[in-house]
């Protein structure tokens, strides 16, 4: 479920219109020049009809395919075309806060050592992304919600700006010709409308494999991760706004060992005897996101490369777990 931050922005009549919003957003094309929902073939291969959304990072850029979305789940693919770690994250910062601050955040509180993070920090928005490795396509499944995002990265050796990306109301939607409005309500005896008495309907959770807990100093699992293509379900159950990230290791590492890859991950080195299967980008407390995962049988792990309030990096205090996929 998305969190209470985060369903606390929905609007009630575009909550009433999401099952039409998912119903006609595969034939209802965008102003943008790529529609948003246009599938890849990985897109597809997660099995969910949902919007997509692309984003191709270069050396110096992000480029977004269909940066006008509606309000849902949405698949986030990220393909990565640079030669270094690409992190592609969303979030709604505050209205009285720019992106210049939140540059300013990055740059002094994401380079492996951790930093102070302002107020505002705790009060934004952050729904989750994506990591892929040089070269890479990944994907991971999170809930935007109308307004306005920015798409910024979190790795110190990448040199991508933030950009941003506008997620629609089913209003404006509707003005602007995407989706068709729902039948007008009957009129009433002195002929003005008469509401209809319709439910809210509840945002289900999307089927997964396997799912994680990220609580204030560890990673707990509520269900096991398994062999083959999967989708895990992410949960941030902690107090601070945080991240999770998974690598493949060529053997099983202990929780020091662990916490020494996640430290070398998070200053944006690449690091030895490990390969990226993937990450949810920033997510804030209470916040879900969902990872597409290809796992063979071997040793993992799991970690957040975000900012702890006790200083470093959570990591560093206990966000960290080695797993094995039998």
């Amino acid at each position: 479920m998305p969190s209470e931050r985060v369903r606390g922005r929905e609007r009630s009549f575009a909550v009433l219109l999401v099952g039409l919003v998912m119903s006609l957003i595969a034939v209802m094309p965008f102003a943008s020049s790529v529609a948003a929902q246009d599938a890849t073939p990985e897109a597809e291969g997660l099995g969910l009809d949902l919007q997509e959304v692309q984003i191709t990072v270069s050396e110096d850029t992000f480029s977004v395919s269909g940066s006008e979305l509606l309000e849902g789940f949405t698949i986030i693919t990220l393909i990565n075309e640079s030669e270094n770690l690409a992190v592609a994250n969303l979030g709604q910062i505050p209205e009285e806060q720019t992106v210049g601050d939140l540059t300013t955040v990055i740059s002094q509180a994401f380079a492996g050592e951790g930093g102070e993070l302002p107020e505002w920090w705790a009060d934004s928005t952050f729904v989750g992304g994506a990591w892929a490795d040089a070269g890479a396509t990944t994907q991971v499944v999170v809930y935007l919600t109308p307004g306005e995002f920015v798409l910024f990265g979190s790795n110190p050796a990448a040199t991508q700006p933030p950009q941003k990306i506008t997620v629609l109301t089913t209003e404006e939607a509707v003005e602007f010709g995407l989706i068709e409005p729902v039948a007008t309500p009957l009129p009433g005896p002195d002929g003005s409308p008469v509401a209809e008495d319709v439910a809210t309907p509840v945002v289900e959770d999307l089927p997964s494999d396997a799912e994680l807990s990220i609580a204030d100093g560890a990673i707990e699992v509520v269900s096991d991760p398994v062999t083959g293509q999967q989708l895990w379900k992410v949960t941030n159950d902690s107090s601070q706004v945080t991240d999770l990230v998974v690598y493949a290791t060529d053997e099983e590492l202990d929780e020091a060992a662990a916490t020494e890859l996640a430290t070398t991950v998070a200053t944006g080195e690449t690091p030895e005897g490990a390969t990226l299967v993937g990450g949810i980008g920033t997510l804030s407390a209470g916040g879900t996101a969902y990872l597409s995962a290809d796992l063979e049988a071997g040793s993992y792990v799991a970690f957040s490369t975000q900012p702890d309030t006790a200083g470093g990096i959570q990591a560093s205090e206990g966000v960290v777990l080695p797993f094995t996929v039998e």
